[in-house]
């Protein structure tokens, strides 16, 4: 078995569309943008089901085109070989249940998929459910109709430990050192139970008088992936949502994932992911 190095995506921001009414769904399984779950509480019973994909069908995810491969045995001597193409996917079913004025949790399955007919990925390739997640949020709304609402927000990943895929689906699934990497890969399960803590702060001017059509998230807080070698991760985010019709949204979102090892300098925020 070989095993792939260092070909995570440099993604800092993502512009993505949704035809979800009220608020599109998170990593976390719950309302918001993609990586910046909305503070605002759901409501008592009010319960939320969304299924979201996305997809790449080429190489530029990669970079240079280039994935290495590394021998367990003789990490020296890499072989580098060119990838001419490759889809990588995603779909996610996410369920979301508000409990009370004030607590809301979350649940999300997420299933990858890497294939690649060129080069020794070839042999990596596969499909399998990804680590499955449950959040817990507590938070609360002021000033009026919900304008501002601040929240906790927990989340706790299982690992389901499929051995399939080449591209790690976080940055967290890479050991800090990738020679030390254990045969099996770790592209989409961390292998090992995970978490993160966030604070969250929403800003709705939908729910002023006049009802300007627009709703930004901020968060920012601790992760870490469970993966054994890899160091936990200081997240800052935030996303601005657009949304012209009640059943219409457009959104964009900017999230970085920096290692604490490098917050000794603020200017290294965001520069691995």
């Amino acid at each position: 078995m070989k095993i792939l190095k260092s070909t995570l995506p440099r993604l800092c921001s993502l512009l993505f569309i949704t035809f979800l009414a009220a608020h599109s769904s998170t990593l976390e399984g719950l309302p918001g943008t993609l990586f910046s779950p909305s503070a605002q509480p759901l409501g008592h019973f009010f319960l939320g089901v969304s299924i979201a994909a996305q997809g790449q069908d080429d190489g530029s995810m990669l970079k240079d085109n280039i994935i290495i491969f590394q021998g367990t045995k003789n990490v020296a001597a890499p072989e580098s070989l060119l990838i001419q193409e490759i889809q990588s996917g995603t779909a996610r079913l996410n369920l979301a249940l508000g409990l009370g004025r004030y607590f809301d949790l979350g649940l999300t399955l997420p299933y990858y998929i890497d294939y690649t007919g060129d080069t020794k990925a070839k042999e990596l390739s596969g499909s399998g459910l990804g680590d499955l997640g449950i959040s817990a949020k507590v938070g609360r709304s002021f000033f009026g109709n919900s304008i501002f609402s601040t929240a906790l927000l927990g989340h706790l990943t299982i690992p389901s430990k499929s051995s399939k895929g080449f591209l790690p689906k976080d940055i967290g699934f890479r050991s800090d050192d990738a020679s030390a990497t254990p045969e099996g890969s770790k592209y989409f399960s961390s292998y090992g139970v995970g978490g993160s803590m966030q604070g969250l702060f929403t800003l709705d001017l939908q729910a002023l008088e006049n009802q300007v059509p627009f709703r930004s998230n901020i968060n920012t807080g601790i992760k870490h992936s469970g993966l054994d070698g890899s160091s936990p991760q200081f997240l800052l985010g935030g996303g601005i949502e657009w949304i012209p019709l009640p059943a219409l949204e457009f959104f964009g979102n900017i999230q970085t994932e920096t290692p604490f090892s490098q917050l000794d300098n603020f200017s290294k925020i965001g520069q691995d992911f």
